[in-house]
This record gives C-alpha cells, sequence and structure tokens, in this order.
C-alpha cells in the first residue's frame, strides 16, 4: 500500500470517526432538551403569573425575600427602508444621527466582490504603467484578515 492511499484510509478513518461524535452530539443535545423542556415550560408559566400579577398590580417589581421580579421592555428596532434611514442618519449627523448608524462588518459577498474587482483594476493599471499611489484592495477604512480551518461534512 502506498503512503498516498493509508493517509486516505487515515483520514477517511478520522472523517468517519468526526461524523460518528458528531451524531451522537446531536442525539445528546436533543435529549437534554427534551429533559429539559418541562422545567422551562414550568419557568415559562411561573414568569406568566408574575407578570399577569405585575400587571394586575399595577407594579413594576415584586421583591421577596428569594430575590425580585421585575418587568422590563426590551426596544428593537428595525429598518424598513434603508435609503430612508441612511438619508436621514447623514442629513442628521450632528443631531444623533452619527449615533444611529451603526456599521457592522461589510457582507461578505460584496466585500470579496470589491476585492476582486480592486485587484483588476490594479493589473490594468500596471499594465497601462498608471499605478495608483493607494494600491490596497480593500474598500478605505477597512481591512481584511483570513482564517482558515478544516470543515468536514456528512458525505
Amino acid at each position: 500500500m502506498s503512503t498516498q492511499s493509508l493517509l486516505q484510509v487515515d483520514v477517511s478513518a478520522l472523517v468517519q470517526e468526526w461524523n460518528q461524535i458528531k451524531a451522537h452530539l446531536a442525539e445528546q443535545s436533543k435529549a437534554f432538551a427534551e429533559f429539559c423542556k418541562p422545567y422551562r415550560e414550568r419557568q415559562d408559566a411561573i414568569e406568566n403569573a408574575i407578570h399577569k400579577f405585575l400587571n394586575e398590580t399595577n407594579q413594576q417589581n415584586a421583591r421577596t425575600k428569594h430575590g425580585t421580579a421585575y418587568k422590563s421592555v426590551s426596544t428593537t428596532p428595525k429598518i424598513e427602508d434603508r435609503n430612508a434611514y441612511l438619508d436621514f442618519c447623514l442629513n442628521s449627523w450632528d443631531e444623533g444621527g452619527n449615533e444611529m448608524l451603526q456599521l457592522g462588518a461589510p457582507q461578505i459577498d460584496a466585500f470579496k466582490k470589491y476585492m476582486e474587482m480592486r485587484e483588476k483594476q490594479l493589473e490594468e493599471m500596471k499594465q497601462r504603467g498608471a499605478l495608483p499611489n493607494d494600491l490596497s484592495v480593500t474598500p478605505p477604512g477597512t481591512s481584511v484578515s483570513f482564517f482558515e480551518k478544516v470543515n468536514i461534512r456528512k458525505s
């Protein structure tokens, strides 16, 4: 048996073992979730009963020797019209628009597409002998890092 086929046999066995462990963990997680289900349902019922009590007695909280139950309101904003929201933030920059305009990481496919386009632009400029001062392939104000890992999936 050659070294290459021996390596493939070892990798094959490791992939098989990885898939078995993944299936076992999924099965155990499902069993644990089922075990916890009546406890979580009881917690939900308790929360509902306390919520009803607080509302009926017009209270925000109830202190006991075992702890305090209290009501809180969660606010979750959602952007319905991206362009209208961006216009508002930019036009109201000093009145809070800058604080409301939270940026996260760029959408990865758009980011990769930009980098590929920029690489082509730079290559064309190089061929014409007219390279710009900025040779970066990422959009201004951004950087990119790469992390390589091994993934395994069941075939």
